[in-house]
C-alpha cells in the first residue's frame, strides 16, 4: 500500500484557519474531524504492521491556533479506540 494514493496524503487534513474569524472555531472542528479520520486510517494502518508509527509535522497549525500538542493526543488517542 503506498500512502500517496491513500485519503491521509498530505493535502487531506489540511485547511485555511484564519484565527479571530467568526467561522474559526467551524473550521478548527472541520480540520479536527479531517485529521481524526486521518488517524484512524494510521492506526489500521500500524495494528496490521504495514507501518511501525506515525507523527505529526507542523508549526502553522500550532501558530494559527488551529490545534494543540494535547488536541493532537486526544484525536489519536480517539482514534484508536
Amino acid at each position: 500500500m503506498t500512502l500517496g494514493h491513500s485519503p491521509i496524503g498530505p493535502a487531506y487534513a489540511r485547511a485555511s484557519i484564519t484565527p479571530g474569524t467568526k467561522h474559526h472555531h467551524d473550521e478548527r472542528g472541520e480540520l479536527h474531524q479531517r485529521l481524526r479520520s486521518a488517524f484512524v486510517v494510521l492506526e489500521e494502518l500500524y495494528a496490521s504492521g504495514a507501518i511501525g508509527g506515525y507523527g505529526v509535522s507542523t508549526w502553522s497549525g500550532f501558530d494559527t491556533g488551529a490545534f494543540t500538542v494535547a488536541e493532537l493526543l486526544r484525536l489519536a488517542e480517539e482514534a484508536a479506540g
